[in-house]
């Protein structure tokens, strides 16, 4: 969404007469991502250390640019040069930064490709087969978001996470609950270690037997509570007496 919008202000006249300035704030965002897409893959890991890597990598080059630009201008050309080149880059560094603490920077290249909630799991030569039973209707919905239980289930959240071959790391499911008097409560955190190479993403899933009737979510995050992606569910009792037929899920 911020790259779209930066395409449609560059065609705002206004903008477009801001010149070197919103360039060079382009060109810093460029060569910023660029960084802290590469270093977890050198690292293997996605933490603060690849990312501040990343910024200090991405700070030298701009300050290399601005090295060789100055050289041989005159003092007011140097002023005017840190005024439009080093100053805007300097700050977007800062402010990438400051996103990045305030976890409004999503956890590249880690990326949620599919989250589900089941009733039951199985593997079979290779192959997940996730069961669930759902109203019909609700055909938008990934496996059983409203959760029809009966005594004795449990809920599996099941989620493919893609991570290039590079990364081994470990991810979080954590479990939120809706208290009528608290509001959302972590009721709990499940690690997953992950290994990254497989183009439909790494699979994995969480179990969990201790529950009850309200509104759920399950956050994936990082180990640094870097949130990766998300599902909201429902569990509702299942009264009927009548067995559950259940549709079944392939990955």
């Amino acid at each position: 969404m911020i790259i779209l919008g930066l395409l449609v202000l560059n065609e705002v006249p206004y903008v477009q007469n801001l010149g070197i300035r919103l360039r060079t704030v382009l060109f810093s965002l460029c060569v910023g991502s660029f960084f802290a897409l590469d270093l977890p893959l050198v690292f293997g890991v996605v933490s603060w250390v690849p990312f501040l890597l990343s910024m200090i990598l991405g700070l030298l080059v701009t300050y290399s640019m601005f090295v060789w630009m100055k050289k041989g201008q005159p003092l007011e050309a140097i002023q005017k040069l840190k005024r439009i080149f080093m100053y805007p880059a300097l700050i977007t560094f800062i402010m990438y930064t400051n996103l990045y603490g305030l976890g409004l920077v999503p956890p590249v290249p880690l990326s949620l490709k599919y989250i589900g909630i089941y009733h039951k799991v199985e593997k079979v030569n290779g192959e997940y087969l996730l069961s669930y039973h759902r109203p019909s209707w609700k055909f938008w919905q990934n496996g059983a978001q409203t959760f029809l239980a009966k005594p004795n289930d449990s809920i599996i959240a099941f989620a493919t996470v893609f991570s290039p071959v590079s990364i081994k790391d470990q991810i979080m499911l954590n479990w939120y609950f809706d208290d009528p008097k608290q509001g959302w409560v972590k009721w709990d955190s499940i690690p997953l270690s992950i290994s990254g190479g497989r183009a439909e993403g790494f699979r994995g899933y969480g179990v969990k037997k201790n529950y009850q009737v309200g509104d759920w979510k399950v956050i994936i995050s990082t180990s640094d509570q870097r949130e990766i992606g998300r599902i909201s569910f429902t569990v509702e009792e299942n009264t009927s007496p009548d067995p559950v037929d259940y549709d079944v899920d392939r990955f």
